[in-house]
């Protein structure tokens, strides 16, 4: 069910060979040989194996942007899950309820991962000297930014203003940046991404269900479409 959700948004046509495999990425630092680019990929793979999970699809994300039009059946019964009725449906809200926190938890998680991620293919870039290794980088790094925006865009979309990640910033001092301000850094990061993506239609490609163009430009298409 979590991958076909996942097909349905990205229309990533044919994604199930590579969104299948065991892509965890729990390799230790201290294993990685930032040398030998081989490797390289593997910080990529962690974050969409990450993102396979319940990080971006869950049934109470789902819930959360369905219930309102009465297609999500908000728990087993009738009578479950009562407060998502006082909260999604008669906008009685509240920071307290377990589905109105869940969603910022998992979608900072995301990215933070691919900060993470990022900083792994920064140390492999040390040791690209071939144009083809550094385009090479460039396209991982423009797959890992596009799960960051997803992310950021998701967060925005459910809670407004939102928080800028930074590691070097505890949680407490981190302070909330205006809605408009997330969407236009949201937008241009995707399009500026965007070029560095392959442009293979994504049942074409030899990883099958890797982000390509056509998820970035329908990721853009969403984003602006929430702003207009």
């Amino acid at each position: 069910i979590l991958i076909a959700a996942l097909i349905c948004i990205f229309s990533l046509i044919g994604c199930e060979d590579y969104l299948d495999k065991p892509i965890e990425g729990q390799i230790p630092t201290e294993d990685i040989d930032y040398t030998n680019l081989s490797m390289m990929r593997y910080p990529v793979e962690g974050v969409y194996g990450s993102c396979r999970s319940t990080r971006l699809i869950g049934w109470d994300i789902r819930a959360v942007d369905l219930y309102r039009s009465d297609q999500a059946v908000k728990g087993g019964k009738v009578d479950d899950q009562p407060a998502m009725e006082t909260v999604l449906e008669k906008y009685q809200y509240n920071n307290t309820e377990w589905f109105v926190n869940n969603p910022w938890g998992t979608f900072y998680g995301v990215i933070n991962e691919c900060e993470t991620a990022l900083d792994e293919l920064d140390k492999f870039r040390e040791y690209c000297t071939s144009s083809g290794d550094l385009a090479l980088n460039d396209q991982y790094k423009a797959e890992v930014r596009f799960w960051r925006a997803m992310g950021y865009w998701r967060v925005a979309r459910y809670y407004g203003d939102i928080c800028w990640f930074d590691k070097e910033i505890p949680s407490i001092d981190l302070r909330l940046s205006p809605r408009e301000e997330a969407y236009a850094w949201i937008i241009g990061e995707i399009k500026d991404l965007r070029e560095d993506l392959p442009t293979e239609h994504p049942n074409k490609h030899a990883l099958k269900g890797i982000v390509t163009r056509w998820a970035a430009d329908m990721l853009l298409a969403k984003a602006a479409a929430d702003v207009q």
